[in-house]
């Protein structure tokens, strides 16, 4: 995404007034704001030389990073029972929501069609593409509740475990199948867009 769309989905957004933080925000909008602050951290620390152990980051005159805008400006939140997935407050559910917009306007241009994909499957898909195999390790198990008993006078399996998906592309490649009864190499690309959770 190119520096001056951001900068005006975040015009557009609603910003809370917060008093430390608007010189930041100005400098934000401003056209000579091409770099995320990210990138200006580290470059400022290339140039700076160190400082005294004993400063904290807001008195050694660094910009702030993501974690203290975010909780500054109550964009989200994190929480030690879902680590690694933030809680989106209201004003960073707006700013999300904006992105979103943005994104869905894209895909129209560049040709995506956008389809909603189950955040779960079966074992055996995750070993038919390969997933258990390679990244088992990185992915989260889930148990089903007792699958095994009797169905139609016959015996049904026994529990198969779960993965949740770390990954789109098994569940667009059944879509893919299940849809591509008359395809040929004219179709093709078949571009799919999916803003269901990916779980890592």
């Amino acid at each position: 995404m190119r520096p001056s769309t951001c900068v005006n989905l975040l015009r557009r957004s609603i910003w809370p007034s917060s008093a430390v933080l608007r010189p930041f925000r100005n400098s934000l909008l401003s056209s000579q704001a091409r770099n995320c602050v990210s990138c200006e951290l580290v470059e400022h620390q290339r140039q700076a030389p160190p400082a005294p152990a004993n400063q904290s980051g807001a008195s050694k005159g660094l910009p702030p990073d993501h974690r203290t805008i975010a909780t500054a400006q109550q964009l989200l939140t994190t929480s030690h029972y879902s680590p690694g997935s933030p809680l989106f407050l209201p004003h960073g559910t707006r700013i999300y929501n904006k992105l979103i917009e943005f994104l869905r306007s894209q895909y129209v241009v560049h040709g995506f069609q956008e389809v909603l994909s189950p955040n779960i499957y079966k074992r055996s898909l995750w070993q038919t593409s390969g997933h258990w195999e390679n990244y088992k390790e990185d992915m989260f198990e889930v148990t089903g509740r007792g699958a095994s008993g009797v169905k139609d006078d016959h015996m049904v399996e026994g529990q198969e475990k779960y993965g949740l998906k770390p990954m789109n592309c098994p569940g667009h490649c059944l879509m893919f199948k299940a849809t591509g009864g008359g395809r040929s190499l004219r179709d093709l690309p078949v571009r799919y867009a999916d803003f269901s959770p990916l779980h890592r």
